[in-house]
């Protein structure tokens, strides 16, 4: 059993109230509810003053210098190893702010495509910090190479509590599309370059009694999904009403376009599709492979069609497998993970 109590401190990369809740909060407050404390702080300002506490007893900070400084805060520090736990390597500089006892770089995405500007800073962060997390097999391969000594694996999870929860009825503009369609295929993300929206408009070409719903920021033009009438565009829900649409859709995606960068991408939505009880079927990144055969996999939209049918016969019948395969790859798991690592520092 973890005897040392940590306090996690995550600088001002993203804000709290970001439209996809994200591996750095779920992290933050996990660690939280394993006994921990933890300050997330916000990269805007929220208005709710200097800090202020989640319900589960997470800080989130509008100011980290001014939030370190309070008495307060100092008392609930005193006595934990203070661990600086960041996720894009121009945020380094913090560490002089928070003067801490370990030094984490958490890689999430491989620093190439879209996140190309992460090369900026990014090996200084490696060689300064005492231990690597990484979120894929791949980057664990990649960073291996360089730091074979501090490096490890720690994948994203769901909250299986968040997204298993029963929820009543059906929210209401998803009730009008279950009225004139027989099946919701569905998707909640950015929906963002890595997006392969080719393959989602010959899904829907091809299928025209199946909807597919599309949940989240719309990031990247998808005009080529634009006036088909089963594509739905949702738009952005809240993290906390979120389950309501997942426990509703027949199957959930991950179409990802199958490159480079996105090999090296862990879906979180693959764990929560999980976790809410409904199959999944994705394109053949890594880490949809890794997880076959329980995540179906489509090569092409054929293919995709194929899975998608079949794993709508499966459901009912592996919907327990489905949670079970959850509830192994948790934020809890993860966390009790990451606190055995830390104690490995010490």
């Amino acid at each position: 059993m973890n005897l040392k109590l940590y306090t996690i401190i995550y600088p001002p990369i993203i804000s709290w109230q970001e439209v996809i809740f994200q591996r750095p909060q779920q992290l933050l407050t996990e660690f939280v509810r394993q006994g921990h404390f933890a300050i997330f702080t916000n990269s805007i300002p929220d208005g709710k003053g200097v800090f202020w506490y989640t319900e589960t007893g997470l800080c989130i900070s509008n100011d980290l210098i001014l939030t370190l400084a309070d008495p307060t805060i100092k008392e609930r520090l005193a006595g934990t190893r203070v661990v600086f736990w960041v996720s894009f390597p121009q945020a380094m500089s913090f560490k002089d702010v928070v003067q801490p006892n370990i030094k984490v770089f958490d890689y999430i995405d491989e620093s190439i495509d879209e996140f190309a500007f992460w090369q900026q800073g990014l090996r200084e962060a490696m060689d300064s910090v005492d231990m690597i997390i990484v979120s894929s097999d791949k980057l664990l391969n990649l960073t291996n190479a360089d730091y074979p000594h501090k490096t490890y694996l720690l994948k994203n999870g769901a909250d299986v509590r968040h997204f298993s929860k029963p929820v009543r009825g059906i929210p209401k503009d998803l009730k009008r599309i279950r009225l004139l369609y027989r099946r919701i295929i569905g998707f909640h993300g950015n929906l963002d370059s890595w997006i392969d929206y080719a393959l989602l408009r010959e899904i829907a070409l091809s299928r025209p009694q199946w909807a597919m719903v599309l949940i989240g920021p719309e990031n990247y033009p998808q005009e080529i999904c634009r006036g088909i009438p089963n594509i739905y565009f949702l738009g952005s829900r809240s993290y906390e009403v979120l389950p309501t649409y997942v426990q509703n859709f027949d199957v959930g995606l991950i179409p990802f376009q199958v490159r480079e960068m996105t090999h090296s991408a862990n879906p979180i939505k693959m764990y929560e599709y999980l976790a809410a009880g409904i199959p999944v079927v994705g394109t053949p990144i890594n880490e949809c492979l890794s997880l076959t055969p329980i995540v179906r996999i489509g090569r092409d939209a054929p293919e995709m069609i194929q899975q998608i049918e079949q794993a709508i016969k499966s459901k009912h019948v592996e919907q327990g497998i489905y949670r079970e395969t959850a509830l192994t790859n948790s934020w809890s798991v993860r966390i009790t993970r990451a606190l055995e690592l830390l104690e490995g520092l010490d």
